[in-house]
C-alpha cells in the first residue's frame, strides 16, 4: 500500500486513518526501488489495550527479478510484556554493506496470539504500521 511510503506519519491514535493494521497476518511488502539501500525502517504502533503489539521480527530481502529473493538481514525482538510502554516505535535494519536493489521485500510479524496476561488472551494480535523508510 502506498500509504506506507507517503511520508505521512501516524499519531498514537490507531483509528486516525494513518495506520495499516494486520490482524494475525504479517506485513509482507514488496517495493520496486532500483536504488542503493543502506537501511530499512518501519514505524509501528503499540497499543496493547487495543490488541496492537509491536513486531517480534523483521526481515529484508532483495531481488533482481521480483520473484527470487535473497535475505539481506533479519532482526528478532522480544515480545512486549504488560509493563512495556505503548506508543510509536521504530525498528531499523542496517545492512552490513549498502547494495543496489531493484526489488525490496520487507516482512514483519507480531505475536501470533495475545499472551496469558492480556484480558483478550488467545485472540489474534494486530500489527499496525504507518511508514516504511528506505535509506
Amino acid at each position: 500500500p502506498l500509504e506506507l511510503l507517503d511520508g505521512k506519519r501516524g499519531d498514537k491514535t490507531f483509528a486516525s486513518g494513518d495506520w495499516i493494521g494486520f490482524e494475525g497476518e504479517p506485513l509482507d511488502l514488496v517495493i520496486e526501488l532500483k536504488k542503493r539501500v543502506k537501511s530499512v525502517s518501519i514505524e509501528c504502533l503499540s497499543d496493547k489495550g487495543n490488541y496492537i503489539f509491536a513486531p517480534v521480527s523483521m526481515k529484508v530481502s532483495a531481488s533482481e527479478d521480483g520473484e527470487h529473493y535473497t535475505e539481506l538481514g533479519h532482526l528478532e525482538f522480544a515480545a512486549e510484556g504488560p509493563d512495556d510502554t505503548d506508543g510509536i516505535k521504530s525498528y531499523t535494519l542496517t545492512l552490513d554493506e549498502p547494495c543496489k536493489v531493484k526489488w525490496l521485500k520487507i516482512e514483519a510479524a507480531t505475536i501470533d496470539a495475545l499472551p496469558a496476561w492480556h484480558p483478550g488472551a488467545g485472540a489474534k494480535a494486530f500489527l499496525f504500521v504507518d511508514e516504511v523508510i528506505v535509506n
